[in-house]
C-alpha cells in the first residue's frame, strides 16, 4: 500500500500533496475550507506551501481546474498533529519513518537521486519544478530509494 507520495527537491527537503494528506486523514469538510483553516495556524505561502493548480477531464470530456498545494513535510506533520485522530497519528508516524529513511540514505552516500519534483528559489519566491530523473550511481542506492518512496505506515488493523 502506498501512503502518500513523497516529493523530493534533491537537496534534502521533502514535501507532499496537501490534497493527498487531506484525503488520507478523511477530513469531512471541503478541501478548500480545510486548507484555509490549516494555513491560519501560521503557515506561510512560499515557505511552507505553494499553490499547485491542476486540471482533470470529466467523464463528459470537460476540463475542470482545481487547486492542490505542495506542502513541506514539516507543515504536514504539524497538520497531522492537530487532527487528533487515529489517522493523524498514523500520518505522524509515517512522516517520522520517512525522515528516518531519508537520513539513512543521505548518510550512506552523496548520490544524486531520482527527483519527484523540487523547489527552486526565484525572485518572487519558491516555485515547484516538475519531476526530473537523475539516475543514482549505485544500484544499492536505487534500491534504498525505492524502499524510501514506499514507506507503509503501521495501520494497526486499519486499511
Amino acid at each position: 500500500m502506498n501512503f502518500l507520495e513523497i516529493l523530493d527537491d534533491g537537496n534534502g527537503e521533502i514535501a507532499v500533496s496537501a490534497r493527498e494528506l487531506y484525503e488520507f486523514l478523511q477530513i469531512k469538510s471541503r478541501y478548500d475550507q480545510w486548507f484555509r483553516r490549516m494555513v491560519d495556524y501560521g503557515f506561510i505561502k512560499g515557505r511552507d506551501y505553494i499553490n499547485y493548480p491542476l486540471e482533470k477531464v470529466t467523464t463528459q470530456g470537460n476540463r475542470s481546474k482545481y487547486l492542490d498545494h505542495i506542502i513541506t513535510v514539516d507543515m504536514a506533520k504539524h497538520i497531522a498533529f492537530i487532527q487528533r485522530s487515529e489517522r493523524g497519528m498514523m500520518a505522524r508516524n509515517y512522516f517520522i519513518e520517512v525522515e528516518r529513511r531519508v537520513r539513512n540514505i543521505v548518510n550512506k552516500s552523496s548520490l544524486e537521486w531520482t527527483r519527484k519534483g523540487h523547489w527552486r528559489e526565484t525572485q518572487s519566491g519558491r516555485i515547484w519544478i516538475e519531476p526530473t530523473t537523475v539516475k543514482p550511481k549505485h544500484s544499492e542506492n536505487l534500491r534504498d530509494l525505492r524502499d524510501y518512496m514506499n514507506v507503509t505506515p503501521n495501520l494497526g488493523g486499519i486499511s
